[in-house]
């Protein structure tokens, strides 16, 4: 297995460009599962400190805040953490406010492609 990464959202940038085609598994899952995937460690690129607050508090664990760019590879994990009402614009929510969202976690796996699925 590859890294295990922990983010707010997905990107295709965050996909590593010496990599030209991927396949990406991506599941819904629950707190207890992201608590196991993650208690052998995980590199945190959770940007914000009201959302690592939070998170810290959901998974019983560490989450540091860390705004750097992450490049995925092949057999890494990208956990995401989706918040499932839009924001208000510009607003910066504190971590109380953040706890009334309703969320979902989710599990992202890329798959090396060695057949071309869309021809």
């Amino acid at each position: 297995m590859g890294k295990v990464y922990l983010a707010n959202a997905f990107s295709l940038s965050m996909l590593s460009e010496n990599e030209k085609e991927y396949v990406v598994h991506i599941k819904e899952i629950s707190k207890e599962e992201v608590k196991e995937i993650i208690k052998n460690g995980f590199f945190s690129a959770i940007g914000h400190e009201s959302t690592s607050l939070l998170l810290s508090e959901i998974l019983e664990t560490k989450v540091e805040l860390n705004r750097s760019a992450i490049q995925l590879k092949a057999g890494d994990i990208l956990i995401v953490f989706q918040l499932l009402k839009r924001l208000p614009e510009g607003k910066i929510l504190t971590k109380e406010e953040i706890s009334q969202i309703p969320f979902k976690f989710y599990i992202l796996k890329l798959i090396e492609n060695r057949k071309q699925w869309w021809l």
